[in-house]
This record gives structure tokens, sequence and C-alpha cells, in this order.
């Protein structure tokens, strides 16, 4: 039976913890595919994601919540590559500044869904934008994700989710485009200590 999970991929960088959430179909439900979704999200840092943060970034895991059709509570899932830390040179811009992905699809709502990436390294900024080099490595980053089913198999994907007015889940179908503006976002939470 088919399943739904939310996958939460952690890093951490000087003191403060990022996460970024994914609502993930899977051929499986429950805990089943939980080592092959964090394997996929680890090789996207290692391949991408690192080389836009120095080395105080260190990613080291995923929590993995199955949501339907039963919803269970989260595991921790780290496997290799998991440490991973940056390789980008230099200091990092301030933790809220980041890189906006926007992950979109041409059907009805919910339909939408964003990516604070960071900490960016200093050097990925000049001249009031991001420069040309660590925008390719984003893209590189989504159109993998996007490619979830290409690459794990039939029933993997990263789907759109959303809440009704009544506060209950509401799940969509796989995002198929994203988009990358050059220019820094600024992604603020209430928690402290707890970044993108």
């Amino acid at each position: 039976m088919a399943g739904i999970a939310y996958a939460v991929l952690k890093g951490v960088s000087a003191g403060t913890q990022f996460r970024w959430g994914f609502v993930i179909r899977t051929p499986d439900a429950g805990y089943t595919n939980a080592v092959d979704v964090a394997e996929f999200l680890a090789n996207g840092v290692d391949d991408h994601l690192k080389q836009l943060s120095n080395n105080t970034m260190t990613w080291y895991g995923v929590d993995w919540r199955p949501l339907a059709p039963t919803y269970l509570p989260s595991v921790e899932v780290s496997p290799a590559p998991f440490p991973i830390t940056g390789t980008a040179s230099g200091v990092s811009l301030p933790h809220q500044v980041c890189m906006l992905v926007n992950f979109s699809r041409l059907a009805e709502k919910p339909n939408v869904g964003r990516k604070f990436l960071g900490p960016m390294a200093a050097n990925s900024w000049s001249a009031g934008a991001f420069v040309a080099g660590f925008i390719q490595v984003a893209t590189d980053w989504a159109a993998e994700l996007l490619e979830m089913e290409d690459l794990l198999g039939t029933g993997y994907q990263y789907i759109s989710a959303g809440r009704t007015p009544e506060g209950l889940f509401t799940y969509g179908g796989p995002f198929t485009d994203f988009s990358i503006q050059p220019y820094a976002r600024i992604q603020r939470r209430r928690r402290p200590g707890v970044g993108i």
C-alpha cells in the first residue's frame, strides 16, 4: 500500500538548527521507504547543496514521519553519506539571508512549495545578487528533486500539501517545475534557535 510521509532534512551551523521539510509519496506506507528517501536527500546535499555553505554547516540526518494512511511517530534516519559538511570558502552570510526555490505544478491547490536555501557562503553574493555558479548548484539540486521517481523508482514523488480551513491536511500531485530568483530572500522563524 502506498503512503505519504513528511521527511525533514536537518542541519546545524554555528549552533543554529536548520530544517527543510518535504512531503513525499512513497510506494509503501509507514517506515519502509525511510532509508531510501533519506539517502536520496543526503545525496542531493552531497552532490549539490554542500557547495552553497562553508564548513560551519553540517547536515546530519532526516526525521521521517508517516502521515497517511496512518499518522505515526517521527524517527530519525541518518544513512551514509551523512554527516555532510559545507565546502564553500570564506565566511557565511547572515543565516536569515537565503536563496529561494519556488516549486510549482499546474493544477488546483495545493500547488506551490518553497525552500529557503542557506546558510549561504559570502562569496555566493556579488553586486546585489547571487552569482551564477551558486544559482546553477541550486538549479541542479531542484531538478534532481523533481526527478525523484526516475531516480528512486515508481511511486516516489515530492508532492504538494496544504491544509483545509478546518485544519486538515490535503495532498496534491507531484511538483513539475521550479523557479529561482537571483535576489536574496529573508526567512524568519518565531522559534528561537531554529533556522530555515
